[in-house]
């Protein structure tokens, strides 16, 4: 029998990034109904906010998604979320999994950032309680993409599409079994950002943090069309039920909110619609925490019942974010049914004619409070970040718009890549493989064969694309060939799907084809397996049976090739280095700069070439 527990501080390592703070918990800008004297109390308690930072350790494992030592003990840590006498009450059953499992050992750094428990099943613990911990990462100098996580095997769909839109991607997860022990040769645990009440000013660098990942991925959270004034339904499943919520809503709707079925709306169109939205009222509960999003000075009223759950980490939000951030109370029901709950129609009118009328009556974020906000440390650079030039630079030493430049440049098809690299310079030229993929084979057959029976429309069977959002993609069998087609189930004529696309394939490599005798294109062909030289020679070979063409290869930049780097393999056969790839889940993820310098520089080394 092993020791049951001890603390996470005497098995880690710990890199602090924000010093911990004590002080009386961010007071709620309003109040309407009655704020029960014991809820309250608690409320008050809340007093210490822990150290930011990050546990690293060569010894913890996790088991059934709670931390384990080497020695057998389970470890607890307040700022993790992994509490002493949960640890304790689930112990046997935590004993039996690590006496009867033998280890999966994983090479490499594990970040935990899931606390153990069921939250994770609900939308608003990712925002408050998973993502912001990706931030404290990013602080303590790790770069998101070479860290493997462990996750849940059940976590949700929407939790892959937040981790995805941070750039955390599907091949960097580490699916557990509820009873397997992992054993990677190093943990990482970076802490929570919040205590229920408090939240720690790392809370802004996470949604800086997010924003730039969305911005990398060309999302703009602002939209114009979204309304201002809203009224927000649950999203999912939620522990906390409004009772009379006919009533309210139509209250709301009378005072000029706009209702929103947050469960309806895409994660980016609840993004958008926080990012837009001046004035919030809502069910407290899951998506609420999306109000991070908002613009400072945003009032938000959350409607609850007379328990202490769900917390009041909203409070904490609105404290950090500059929000002026108050609650309607009502009564929670008794007996069996303990968690629906009522709210008086008056109170809540009073709250709408107090807070959201004409002239508002409640303090705004006070300076007193902004001399509490406490330093950030600063986010670290990813590491294409400072790499490769500007379209600015490209159009200074081209002489030409980045657009037309771009044009000069062909894809032959080893995957999306370089299609969104024109697509992010303005152009959209057609091309046959722009947006496919074309295994190197197949490619090689092709152009040895004039394209002869390429496309048609017998070889042509459609499947979707994995995701939410169901795309049509295209499957030629006969050169194991997959399309994007852009076209989304229920959006298009699925009966006429494969002959209009056949017809759209023979007009594209007809104009390929014209495009290799004319020999004035600089086909770009980049590999994402290794590949020998000789190979890239075959591929050189079939494109100069048709003319004097260039080929540009792009591979994964080592030491001896900085990224950026072109340098010339033999006449009209050129090798550039990129930094990284993008990742196969999100393509549109490209290091651009670094592209456009590729481009530039095998455009120089091919100009030069023609003046000699």
């Amino acid at each position: 029998m092993v020791t049951c527990w001890k603390s996470l501080s005497e098995a880690a390592d710990f890199k602090s990034l924000i010093p911990a703070f004590t002080r009386l918990p961010p007071r709620p800008q309003f109040s309407f109904g009655t704020f029960p004297a014991s809820v309250a109390e608690r409320y008050d308690q809340q007093t210490d906010m822990w150290e930011i930072g990050v546990y690293t350790s060569q010894t913890a494992g996790i088991c059934s998604g709670y931390l384990l030592d080497d020695d057998g003990s389970f470890l607890v840590a307040e700022d993790l979320k992994i509490h002493q006498g949960d640890v304790e009450q689930i112990y046997p059953r935590l004993n039996r999994i690590f006496s009867n499992n033998k280890p999966r050992k994983l090479p490499g750094v594990l970040a935990s950032i899931i606390p153990p428990g069921p939250d994770y099943r609900h939308y608003g613990h990712w925002l408050v309680d998973i993502l912001p911990r990706l931030a404290v990462l990013e602080a303590a100098g790790f770069d998101l993409r070479d860290v493997w996580y462990a996750v849940p095997k059940d976590i949700p769909p929407f939790g892959r599409e937040l981790l995805s839109l941070y750039g955390v991607y599907g091949s960097r997860l580490i699916p557990y079994d509820d009873g397997e022990v992992l054993r990677p040769d190093t943990l990482v645990m970076p802490t929570l950002v919040h205590n229920g009440v408090q939240c720690s000013p790392m809370m802004r660098n996470f949604v800086i943090s997010f924003k730039r990942a969305l911005r990398r991925n060309g999302f703009d959270v602002r939209s114009r069309e979204t309304p201002t004034r809203i009224f927000l339904l649950p999203c999912g499943e939620t522990s906390q039920r409004l009772l009379n919520r006919s009533r309210i809503t139509s209250a709301a709707k009378e005072a000029g909110f706009a209702v929103v079925q947050l469960d309806t709306m895409s994660i980016r169109g609840q993004l958008m619609l926080f990012a837009s939205a001046r004035e919030i009222i809502g069910e407290y509960g899951s998506a609420f925490h999306a109000t991070m999003f908002s613009a400072p000075d945003t009032p938000v009223c959350g409607l609850r019942g007379s328990d202490y759950h769900p917390g009041f980490v909203q409070s904490g939000i609105g404290d950090v974010f500059g929000q002026p951030t108050g609650w309607v109370f009502g009564s929670n029901c008794d007996g069996v049914d303990s968690d629906a709950y009522t709210v008086d129609v008056e109170d809540f009118r009073a709250c709408l004619n107090s807070v959201f009328g004409e002239t508002p009556h409640f303090a705004i974020f006070s300076k007193a409070q902004q001399d509490l906000q406490l330093p950030l440390p600063a986010l670290p650079a990813r590491k294409d970040d400072g790499l490769g030039i500007s379209i600015a630079d490209v159009e200074a030493r081209t002489h030409t718009k980045a657009m037309d430049f771009i044009s000069n440049f062909e894809s032959l098809g080893v995957n999306c890549e370089f299609g969104f690299v024109q697509r992010r310079c303005g152009a959209e030229p057609l091309g046959l493989l722009r947006f496919a993929a074309c295994p190197l084979g197949s490619l090689l057959d092709c152009l040895k064969n004039r394209f002869e029976g390429f496309g048609l429309v017998e070889n042509l069977e459609p499947f979707f694309a994995n995701g939410r959002l169901r795309e049509h993609m295209i499957r030629d069998r006969a050169f194991s060939v997959h399309y994007h087609t852009w076209k989304r189930e229920g959006k298009v004529d699925e009966a006429l799907l494969l002959s209009e696309f056949a017809a759209r394939i023979d007009f594209l490599k007809r104009k390929l084809i014209k495009s290799l005798e004319c020999g004035e294109k600089l086909f770009v062909w980049k590999s994402v397996l290794n590949v020998e030289d000789k190979d890239v020679i075959s591929l050189h070979d079939a494109l100069c049976a048709y003319a004097s063409n260039t080929l540009l290869w792009v591979v994964v930049a080592d030491s001896a090739h900085p990224p950026g780097k072109v340098e010339r393999l033999r006449p009209g056969l050129l090798k550039g280095y990129i930094d990284r790839s993008a990742p196969i889940e999100n393509v549109p993820d490209i290091s651009f700069n670094v592209w456009l310098e590729i481009c530039v520089n095998a455009y120089l080394c091919v100009s030069q070439d023609k003046l000699h």
